[in-house]
């Protein structure tokens, strides 16, 4: 739009300056163009007239100008982004094509026929097939090599084309005996109260150093007392004649409330405090929570 009006401004400039007389009489009565003594304007005055039409023609001219050169920039970068966009389009189109390809030749490598036959959704539930039988058959290997279990039976069973449920199945299986052998893991690395006893009374220093601080797992405690008070829920456990210990608990009422005199419980813990006097020890411990 701009180019258009811009090369006919410039036409009419041209024209102008080649004869002013182009525009009417009424336009030019100025001091600078017309005589008013005579009435007449003057050849003399001619000259003025090319160089206002040519200083008009200026300020018309550049603005137009500019304004033409920044829509042919915009026209330019329109067509540029265009031509990207569809190039990325064909290249997007070849990338497809490459991964359907790819995936044509693995369902070819498992013995599967006609695959190119297929639609793409049918493409794709194969290969999520074949990933989860493979995907099932790492997680059954781990199990088998890991926890010695020579026969494994999974619950939503070991169909080839159950997609993803398979690969699941075996995954769960294999978590939760990761868990459980972890867990097995720390109760055996645990410490009894007996242990804690015998190392405050072996050597109070060398205890402290090991519980005092650091969180540790005390295994097989039997709850003698549950009491309450300004400071919160302090379990004593049974220990041996001439000691004593007592845990400061951070677990909440709900879950404190469900414990039985008796009741033999894990806990995580850590030694706040130490004492031996007249022979009797007492080991204060704080931060208890079920295990």
């Amino acid at each position: 739009m701009y180019s258009t009006l811009f090369y006919l401004c410039l036409i009419l400039v041209i024209i102008l300056l080649y004869n002013p007389d182009f525009l009417p009489n009424n336009f030019w009565k100025s001091k600078a163009f017309y005589n008013s003594v005579t009435k007449e304007y003057t050849t003399e005055k001619k000259g003025k007239r090319r160089v206002f039409c040519f200083a008009l023609g200026i300020a018309i001219l550049l603005p137009l100008y500019f304004l033409q050169m920044n829509e042919n920039y915009l026209e330019k970068e329109y067509f540029i982004e265009e031509q990207n966009k569809l190039e990325q389009e064909e290249q997007n189109k070849v990338n497809l094509e490459k991964v359907r390809q790819e995936k044509i030749n693995t369902l070819e490598e498992f013995g599967i026929a006609n695959v190119e036959k297929l639609t793409d959704n049918d493409i794709d539930f194969l290969i999520d097939s074949l990933e989860n039988i493979t995907c099932r058959e790492i997680y059954i290997t781990k199990i088998q090599h890991e926890f010695n279990i020579k026969r494994i039976n999974l619950s939503e069973g070991v169909d080839a084309y159950n997609v993803n449920k398979d690969c699941e199945q075996a995954k769960i299986l294999y978590n939760s005996l990761l868990e459980e052998k972890e867990k097995k893991e720390e109760l055996e690395r645990a410490v009894t109260i007996r242990q804690l006893i015998r190392d405050y009374r072996d050597n109070t220093v060398a205890a402290n150093n090991k519980y005092k601080g650091d969180v540790f797992l005390l295994k097989g405690c039997i709850i003698k007392e549950i009491d309450q008070n300004m400071l919160g829920i302090l379990i004593e456990f049974k220990t041996s004649y001439g000691n004593i210990v007592e845990c400061n608990m951070s677990d909440d009422e709900e879950t404190i409330s469900s414990l039985r005199r008796g009741q033999r419980i894990n806990i995580y813990c850590t030694v706040y405090s130490s004492q031996l006097f007249g022979g009797v020890l007492s080991i204060d411990l704080e931060k208890g929570t079920i295990y």
